[in-house]
Formats: structure tokens, sequence, C-alpha cells
């Protein structure tokens, strides 16, 4: 049986249009199973809704809405894991004046201060064409090296999409300030560095472009995820330039229906290029982000593979086994639902071409849980285990490739 309109139900606040034009079925025309499930999908990671369910009635093309909620003032417990915990507290305008527009006010307070203002609209104008604009300031201290510093700026971005291709820019004004004059305990002070600047100011211009045709952004079960960056940073006081590039591949395949049983194969490759590079933008192989069992701070790792974590370029590739243990279901207005993960990682950090061999290799495996959130994103914990006989929890909040 043919459809020949559309009804939308429960979007009590959310405009019609940001769903209609998430919607690709033709109408009127044949109702077509496989173009509801998509459009269901488009409609889903918008991320307003925790249930979306689209079938036919008679000659309707019927969509069924759960919003979750629209303003959330909560309180803020931001975990990193070279630093420790903060608190702070945020108030999110996720669905502004209905129109899938973010507003957000936050401050956090503890081992990372930040202060930020910013707004995000995702399709302002073209296909997806998109605006943000943060005004921040961030202050933290190194668990590595005797340095505290501090990062003002002002992010603007835009992007667009072309089908399932997608085109970013960002501008970005950076002002770090450092202070070396702290100090620590012993055990940080074998990894001093010396600075010769204590001010950096940078210019940033972010091209990026990704291929997206994952089902469901936050809880993928076939698909791909490409995305390939290049940031030229700038400086405008004389410090040396930086250039960084960094490439990300998840490929995603469902094994078996009936748990939702799902391999992931997931590829980053970053690379920090200068003469001088300055110390905050070393890189950690250790952690959440890279391979897990091992920490990023240098000096909570087996002494094996201390000189072995850092370095400005990164090689790292993850295989995984992840299934649902507790299938997502709505509490009013709510999604909840948890994944089990099975993760095997190996990565390699390299300081220069004496650092290029195969013995310089990390490897970390161990298992995890992953709680879904409709509109809080993801809670992961992951066990991480490696050869040296040790071992390292590694919380994540909105964990993500």
């Amino acid at each position: 049986m043919s459809i020949s309109k559309i009804k939308i139900i429960g979007n009590d606040y959310t405009k019609s249009r940001i769903v209609l034009r998430e919607i690709h079925h033709p109408i009127p025309g044949e109702y077509d199973s496989i173009m509801a499930k998509a459009d269901r999908d488009r409609i889903y990671n918008l991320g307003l809704f925790s249930t979306v369910e689209i079938s036919q009635l008679d000659t309707i093309y019927l969509i069924l809405l759960t919003e979750t909620f629209n303003y959330l003032p909560i309180p803020l417990i931001e975990y990193s894991e070279s630093k420790g915990f903060s608190y702070g507290a945020m108030f999110l305008m996720r669905n502004f004046q209905g129109l899938n527009r973010k507003v957000s006010i936050e401050g956090i307070f503890g081992k990372e201060n930040l202060y930020s203002l910013g707004y995000y609209d995702p399709w302002l104008y073209g296909d997806h064409g998109s605006l943000g604009i943060e005004i921040f300031k961030y202050a933290s201290t190194s668990q590595i090296y005797n340095y505290e510093y501090i990062i003002e700026g002002v992010k603007i971005q835009t992007g667009y999409y072309k089908k399932k291709h997608r085109y970013n820019f960002i501008f970005n004004i950076q002002n770090y300030y450092m202070d070396t004059t702290i100090s620590y305990l012993s055990d940080y002070k074998k990894f001093i560095s010396p600075f010769y600047y204590n001010k950096y100011q940078y210019f940033t211009f972010k091209l990026s472009y990704k291929y997206d045709n994952r089902d469901i952004y936050s809880d993928p079960t076939r698909g791909q995820y490409l995305k390939m960056t290049v940031e030229p940073i700038i400086s405008y006081n004389s410090v040396p330039n930086y250039y960084v590039i960094f490439i990300s591949n998840g490929r995603y395949y469902k094994i078996y229906k009936r748990n939702e049983l799902v391999f992931s194969i997931i590829t980053k490759v970053k690379f920090n290029l200068s003469k001088d590079l300055p110390i905050f933008a070393y890189e950690y192989l250790g952690g959440q982000d890279y391979v897990r069992g091992y920490s990023p701070i240098i000096q909570e790792n087996p002494i094996e593979v201390q000189s072995k974590i850092e370095g400005s370029n990164i090689f790292y590739q993850t295989l995984q086994f992840q299934h649902t243990l507790l299938r997502k279901k709505d509490y009013g207005g709510v999604e909840l639902g948890i994944d089990l993960l099975y993760f095997f990682d190996y990565g390699l950090c390299i300081k220069d071409e004496n650092t290029l061999k195969r013995s310089n290799i990390l490897y970390g495996f161990g298992l995890g849980i992953r709680t879904f959130i409709s509109g809080l994103g993801i809670i992961g914990l992951d066990l991480g285990f490696n050869p040296y006989n040790s071992w390292m929890l590694h919380p994540k909040i909105n964990g993500s490739m």
C-alpha cells in the first residue's frame, strides 16, 4: 500500500521541520521498510529523542517520538586519567527553541579548571550547514613535567554535509601561559624537560573531512566512520609553528543479531610536525584513548615501558567485540542500556627514527562496560591488562572514537 502523508506524534517541543528534514522516504510513494529504518536512525541520531518508531498506518507514514530532556542543569564530575577528578556544573540547553540548537555554560574546578560559553547550530543553512562559537578559559597542571598552564581562546566553526560526506572548518585563537616555577615530588623531577617560552600565541586552522555511514552513532552495529584532519597551528608571537595530522578509521560488523554482537576495528594515526614541538603537544600512548592497560602518566607504568609512552607521533589499533547486556529501554523520556566490551589494543609512540621499531610496540587487552544514557552520551569503564603483570582502570565519559 502506498503512503500519501506524514504524521508526527510526540514532538511537543521540537519543531516538526527538524524531524522532517531527516526524512528521505518519498512521500507519496510505496512504503519501504529499509528506507523507514534509515529515516528512524537519522532521527534517533539527533540525540533529541529517547524513542523513535516509524511505521505505516493506512496511507500515513507514522512517526512516534518520545522526547528526552531539553534542559540539563547538572553537577559535573570530570575525570582525566593523567590528572584525576574535577568538579563543577553545567547548564545545557540541548534543544534551544526546539531547533536542535545547543547553548552551554560550564564551570569546572579541581585538577582541571574550565570556564566556557558555547553556542552550536548543526543546521543553519544549506545541507547541514553548521555554525558554532565557543569562548573558553582552561587551566591545569602537568602530571609529568613541572609546569602549570592556562589556555584562553575563541573558537569558531562551520561545516556542511554532502550525503555521507562531512566537511568542517574550525578557526581558533589560543593563548598559552606557562609557569615552570612550581616544584613537585622527586617522581616528577625525573622527567623534567627544559622550556624556552612562557607564552605561546597561535592562530589554528583545522580542516576536517568525515565519512560516516554508521547506523547509530552512539552504538553502531554496522558501517564505517572515517575522519581525517589537518591543522596548521601558526604562531603570532615568534614561537615555533607546528602542524597536526590526524586520521581515525573505524569499521563495524554485526556478527550475531540476537544479542547484537558487533566486531569493530578502529585505527588512529596522529602526527605532530615541528622543529621544536611545545611540551603541551606531546602524545602519550597509554590510557583510555589509546592502549588500555597502561597509564598516560609515564611514571605510573612498569619501568620496562616508561621510555615507550611519550612521543610526538602515534599509531594505534584496537580490535573489539561488543554485545548487549541490558537492551536499551525508555524510562520516562530517558533511554538506558548497557553493553559489554572485550578489546585487544596495540600501538607505537614515536619520538624519532630511532624509536620506530617493533620492540617499542605496546600491547593491552581486557574488558569493559558501556552505559548508554540518552541526552548524556556514553559512560564507560574498562579494565585493561598488559604483559608486564599490571593493570589499569580506564573510566571515560562520552566515550567514542
